[in-house]
């Protein structure tokens, strides 16, 4: 679910699609919540711990930059 909300928003026509930093955000926590279901479905709680935490540390940096 995380990994296609990160793909949507950062689809031409979403609020700051057209900024690259907002767009490298939108990247990593799609990318971070691939390797966190990939993870879950291996068994490897560890790895998935990690790839939520670089989730939510990418949520959390992008919130503090372009949330209004």
């Amino acid at each position: 679910m995380i990994a296609a909300l990160a793909e949507v928003i950062g689809r031409e026509g979403f609020e700051f699609a057209d900024d690259d930093t907002y767009l490298e955000y939108a990247h990593a926590m799609r990318e971070a919540a691939i390797e966190a279901a990939d993870a879950a479905r291996k068994k490897n709680f560890d790895q998935a711990r990690k790839a939520v935490a670089t989730i939510e540390k990418n949520c959390n940096s992008c919130h503090e930059g372009f949330r209004s």
